[in-house]
């Protein structure tokens, strides 16, 4: 039985994420270490010895996130080595990990495209200040009309839960608008800028260089893109859409109700914030492995 896959986004991370892997599987050690000789970072003390709080530097948390997810993916893989995919979706940076678990990307080139896009992006949040808001409550059509200035759609989760991004000050007058016009609830993100919005073109235009010299296959199975909530396979469209992702709308919700009654899913990385989207979309039934206990679990329900 084939599943379809659900990787995690950047906001997910936590400190301590994966330690019962490390603890307990080599492959996944190798990993963290493979990704630390990478990059020349100490990627295992930001996850097990820091705080939450510098682990959501965007530079950092991308990469944790990252890594963190192919380890558990080749963990995964090394006990049931004939766990299959159908599809794949990956929210925002999870986009790059169902690359790479569609052998799309290979890891080290995936190391490195992370670490440059979230150095890219903390750069260029420092650069033109911005932020994220959740909105509850309101559809995408009566969102778009309060719009003000630079604010823009980010992430279109569910068909009453949407992400804003824009300078301060627009999202500030937006959010004002919204909370007049029906909005239930407006929350402020936990980031530190504008991103999937214009703010970030100065990123896309150095991302894209980057991505363009990046080796990339057809994948193995077919991965949804944030950008069009379609499927595609032609090299050069997937380096265009994962440079393009950082200054458009992350298309979720589209992405995952053409996948509903296909099959069963299973969400791989730290938290469970993408398979609570999915639920809010579609009815479906999904597994989530993101400790070793979910993991023994995993075993009991499918290949028993």
């Amino acid at each position: 039985m084939k599943h379809i896959l659900l990787t995690q986004g950047q906001g997910a991370q936590f400190v301590h994420m994966g330690k019962d892997f490390y603890d307990q599987f080599q492959i996944f050690r190798h990993t963290m270490e493979e990704a630390q000789d990478l990059t020349r970072l100490p990627i295992c003390s930001w996850i097990y010895e820091g705080t939450n709080e510098a682990l959501a530097d965007t530079d950092k948390s991308q990469l944790s996130m990252y890594v963190t997810t192919i380890g558990i993916y080749r963990a995964l893989k090394e006990i049931y080595p004939t766990i299959e995919f159908s599809h794949g979706v990956g929210l925002s940076l999870g986009e790059y990990s169902a690359l790479t678990i569609a052998d799309s990307l290979e890891f080290a080139h995936g190391v490195r495209l992370v670490q440059k896009r979230g150095e890219l992006m903390q750069a260029c949040a420092l650069a033109h200040p911005g932020k994220m808001a959740a909105v509850l409550g309101l559809t995408v059509e009566q969102i778009s009309s309060q719009l003000v200035g630079t604010a823009s759609m980010a992430n279109l989760n569910t068909p009453l839960q949407t992400v804003i991004s824009g300078s301060m000050e627009d999202i500030d007058l937006t959010v004002q608008n919204l909370k007049k016009n029906g909005a239930k609830r407006v929350v402020l993100l936990d980031v530190v800028g504008a991103f999937h919005s214009p703010l970030m073109m100065d990123a896309y235009l150095a991302f894209k260089e980057i991505v363009d010299c990046t080796p990339f296959l057809p994948p193995k199975f077919e991965v949804i893109m944030n950008a069009t909530a379609k499927e595609h396979k032609d090299p050069k469209q997937i380096q265009e859409l994962l440079s393009k992702q950082l200054i458009s709308s992350v298309r979720f919700r589209e992405s995952v109700v053409q996948l509903e009654g296909i099959g069963p899913f299973l969400e791989l990385g730290p938290g469970t914030v993408v398979r609570g989207l999915v639920e809010k979309n579609i009815k479906a039934e999904i597994r989530s492995i993101n400790t070793v206990k979910d993991l023994k679990e995993f075993e009991v329900c499918v290949f028993s």
